[in-house]
């Protein structure tokens, strides 16, 4: 790390920039996935639930949805929590969590394919060609988007390492301590009898 990046640490730490916005968007979609949780649930258990016996992959995306709508729900709230704390942890867990959504998108994008798929086949392309399925695409890719940009900023940011000591993938702010020449010679037999 240069030095002048050393330099400006101390201007970049704390809650603020960049991560004050990922913290506001966090907030702001913990309170829009609590809105539409009863429209999750209503999805699952109305009509695209009975499409599950046509395209048996239905059912098993339905609850995926489900699943990463109510992550959406608890995690920003726990990660949140540890951001406000400092925790030194907090870098890791949103690094998981930034993986985990793009993960779970990117397995939702692919079975929303294979039941395209199986839809157009058994009712028609009127019915498979949806606007429904088509908004659930570009959603998806949205969300792959934004997981890998959010994950680099966790891996990568300075204001991370500065805030909370280390990066989502456990760089320290500075640079690691050397050993001198001595510390990893071998000891007289006098010096570990002493010991």
């Amino acid at each position: 790390m240069d030095d002048d990046r050393l330099a400006s640490i101390g201007r970049v730490s704390g809650i603020g920039g960049w991560l004050a916005f990922f913290c506001f968007g966090q907030l702001l979609t913990t309170a829009i996935a609590a809105f539409r949780a009863p429209s999750t649930i209503d999805d699952v258990m109305g009509g695209s639930w009975d499409l599950g016996a046509i395209s048996p992959p239905l059912r098993p995306t339905l609850l995926l949805e489900m699943t990463i709508n109510f992550a959406r729900i608890i995690l920003p709230a726990i990660g949140l929590y540890l951001t406000f704390k400092r925790n030194r942890y907090t870098p890791r867990f949103w690094l998981a969590f930034t993986a985990l959504i793009g993960l779970l998108a990117a397995v939702d994008i692919a079975a929303g394919a294979v039941i395209q798929s199986q839809l157009s086949n058994r009712l028609g392309r009127d019915v498979s060609s949806s606007n429904e399925l088509n908004a659930a695409l570009r959603e998806n890719l949205r969300t792959v988007a934004w997981a890998l940009i959010w994950a680099l900023y966790w891996a990568r940011s300075l204001r991370v390492r500065s805030t909370f000591g280390a990066d989502g993938i456990d760089r320290l702010i500075g640079p690691a301590p050397r050993l001198s020449a001595q510390a990893g010679a071998p000891q007289p037999p006098e010096a570990l009898a002493e010991s």
